[in-house]
């Protein structure tokens, strides 16, 4: 495992063969970084070092990941709690797990939820210029199921930013900004392969050899479905190629 130069905690998944995101820098800026007092016992019957990381999930509701550090000791255990605490301040150099490894007590394979706040002070910027409810599957949820989806009123913003608002934060979020959409592809759902009609996927592409699950969404005609990607691309391409002013 290692923490990524844009504050992600990325692992190597042996099952996908490929790099993949366990908790993005967004996420991990708001996280707690706690000793996991019980610490993990090992087959041999040892005690090794383990901290656990809570932070905001999909739907705002809390998850926590805990992980050891096998055969580390204190200096290792540490130096990861430290790197971590700093994601806050954006201040972290990669650094990697060694040859050890960390265990993951609740495994996640990828990260959908790419949540970010509003600054107040930049609020005018992420005014709607289009606002529609949409459907959205929940994190490493199944399009065949109707509990995994839950509707959203959803806005492409003037700086062509995907922005909802949180009831539980009581403020307004960006799920993808501008940079992003100007950089993904959209690709529509067949409707055998989902159970809401109208169903497509936002595609972000590879960053720092991670890849990103895609987003999953579903509109409520298959008109509005052509204007969501619509604006999604016109929003994106509107907001003047500027993407590190467009992220919060």
């Amino acid at each position: 495992m290692w923490l990524a130069q844009q504050g992600s905690l990325c692992y190597f998944s042996t099952k996908e063969n490929k790099r993949l995101v366990l908790i993005e820098g967004t996420k991990l800026a708001d996280a707690e970084i706690l000793d996991f007092p019980q610490g993990r016992t090992t087959l041999q019957g040892t005690k090794e070092k383990a901290f656990e990381i809570r932070y905001k999930g999909e739907q705002d509701k809390p998850e926590a990941t805990i992980l050891s550090v096998d055969g580390g000791g204190d200096e290792e255990y540490n130096e990861w709690v430290k790197r971590l605490k700093s994601a806050e301040r954006m201040d972290i150099p990669t650094m990697q797990l060694g040859g050890h490894v960390a265990e993951l007590r609740k495994f996640v394979v990828s990260v959908k939820n790419r949540r970010q706040k509003v600054d107040e002070d930049a609020k005018e910027q992420f005014a709607p210029v289009f606002k529609e409810m949409l459907w959205k599957l929940k994190a490493d949820g199944d399009r065949m199921k109707p509990e995994d989806w839950f509707e959203r009123e959803m806005w492409i913003s003037k700086n062509g930013s995907l922005v909802y608002y949180s009831k539980k934060e009581e403020r307004d979020l960006v799920y993808y900004t501008s940079a992003d959409l100007m950089r993904a592809t959209y690709q529509k759902v067949p409707d055998a392969d989902s159970y809401k009609p109208f169903t497509f996927q936002v595609i972000l592409p590879e960053a720092d050899g991670v890849e990103f699950a895609p987003g999953d969404f579903a509109a409520n005609s298959d008109d509005l479905r052509a204007k969501w990607i619509q604006e999604f691309q016109k929003g994106a391409s509107g907001a003047g190629g500027g993407a590190a002013a467009n992220r919060v």
